[in-house]
């Protein structure tokens, strides 16, 4: 149960924003207990520091019995890697857009 962060880059995520946690994942006795002996949860941080980088948080991360329970699952990734991510999901982001106006554009011609 380690909760020590050596820099900025160890931070935790907002996880308000930028994580995806993962319930059902079956990873049998890997989970860890946070501190409030929960089964902590898997997450997945999407900041610029951590794109991609999965975590363990309190099971209750959002909630007001939150034990603040945080260790990194992957290791660090490289500079390159926080480099070039967040560029590929902002693209990503971009051409979801794109294909949502068609989609309406498609819809508003069709009736």
């Amino acid at each position: 149960m380690v909760r020590a962060r050596k820099n900025d880059d160890e931070e935790p995520p907002n996880v308000d924003k930028h994580e995806e946690c993962m319930n059902d994942l079956d990873l049998g006795d890997l989970y860890p207990n946070c501190l409030c002996g929960r089964r902590a949860r898997l997450c997945t941080s999407w900041t610029n520091a951590n794109p991609g980088r999965r975590f363990w948080g309190c099971s209750n991360f959002r909630g007001d019995l939150n034990c603040g329970y945080f260790r990194w699952h992957d290791p660090p990734i490289c500079e390159r890697s926080k480099q070039i991510i967040p560029g590929l999901l902002r693209r990503i982001e971009g051409v979801k857009d794109m294909i949502l106006k068609a989609t309406i554009k498609m819809l508003v011609l069709q009736q």
